[in-house]
């Protein structure tokens, strides 16, 4: 049996050596640390041991380590998150756009003030501007009618100084060419579009006064054609009551 050491651990590994080589004992040393260390590091902290032992374990069997799934849930939030933004986002732009067209399509009520002339109260706005669209249809209506149109060619008449000279071709003369075919056209003695032209006008109602100066005696016939004057206007009128009163 071999002497063993006295003088501690030098002495034990010494004697290690010298008794089975220095491979044997150089194994020996390790095996030894390696126990220690892992002894030391169970017994401060057990749990982290367990841990480790347990990813190992799950390491060899499943061929990956179990993972923390608190960042992917972390994730999943966030990713939720940006999409109630984006889905509020898109409903606000949708509101914006909605606004902004209402703005577009309406009127201040200050505009319609100026636009009508008078100082309305705010809560008596839709009244007013329902009673200007009333007037406003009775207006038109009576726009439209033959007296109207005739009323217009009178005073036309009057600011030209007692008659009409339809061959002029002026643009500031227009208005009243249409007008003058409007009425020809409802007695029948105009079939062409409604232009305003000169050279239209001027035919149909040449045409017109010749008709009417064969119907009555020499000293009521028209003596110059192409006029439109009292006379024409008032010949007019007749034949018009003539056509209803015959109709």
């Amino acid at each position: 049996m071999p002497d063993t050491p006295q003088n501690g651990e030098s002495g034990i590994v010494q004697w290690l050596i010298k008794e089975y080589g220095f491979a044997t004992a150089g194994g020996v040393l390790i095996v030894v640390v390696g126990i220690f260390w892992g002894g030391t590091h169970l017994l401060a902290d057990p749990g982290g041991s367990v841990k480790v032992l347990w990813g190992l374990i799950e390491y060899t069997k499943e061929g990956t380590p179990s993972t923390d799934t608190s960042s992917t849930d972390s994730t999943n939030a966030c990713q939720q998150e940006l999409d109630t933004i984006k889905k509020s986002t898109a409903q606000l732009s949708k509101q914006v756009e909605a606004c902004t067209a209402e703005l577009s399509s309406s009127i201040p009520i200050l505009d319609i003030g100026v636009a009508t002339g008078e100082k309305v109260p705010k809560e008596e706005i839709p009244e007013h501007l329902r009673q200007l669209a009333d007037r406003d249809k009775e207006l038109r209506k009576y726009e439209t009618s033959f007296a109207f149109k005739l009323f217009k060619l009178e005073r036309a008449v009057r600011d030209r100084g007692g008659s009409i000279n339809v061959s002029i071709d002026s643009q500031d003369r227009h208005s009243d060419y249409r007008l003058i075919q409007q009425v020809l056209q409802e007695i029948g003695h105009f079939f062409g579009s409604i232009d305003g032209a000169s050279q239209n006008t001027y035919n149909a109602l040449k045409a017109y006064q010749e008709t009417y100066n064969q119907q009555v005696e020499e000293e009521f016939r028209f003596k110059q054609l192409g006029y439109l004057g009292y006379g024409t206007l008032e010949s007019i009128r007749s034949t018009k009551r003539m056509r209803e009163r015959n109709s």
